[in-house]
């Protein structure tokens, strides 16, 4: 395990040196996700000032275990 979790943090820390401010924008525009993220952030700006009511958060959440199969808790 614990050779697992070195291999974890190691992956970790590669991870974060390549995603430098600078970097990011570059591997986005590689990856095509440009696009993506400004369609994400146009929706995430739109829906920030509608509020759910407990019972609607309830049900979105019964629907999203529903969909993906999580039937405990724990997976949830």
């Amino acid at each position: 395990m614990k050779n697992a979790l070195k291999f974890s943090d190691s992956l970790l820390e590669d991870f974060c040196q390549t995603f430098t401010p600078k970097g990011s924008l570059s591997l986005m525009a590689n990856y095509q996700l440009i696009p993506q993220l400004l369609c994400e952030s146009i929706i995430d700006r739109a829906i920030l000032t509608i509020e759910c009511t407990s019972e609607e958060i309830a049900s979105a959440c019964n629907q999203f275990y529903q969909r993906w199969n999580l039937t405990t808790e724990e997976p949830q």
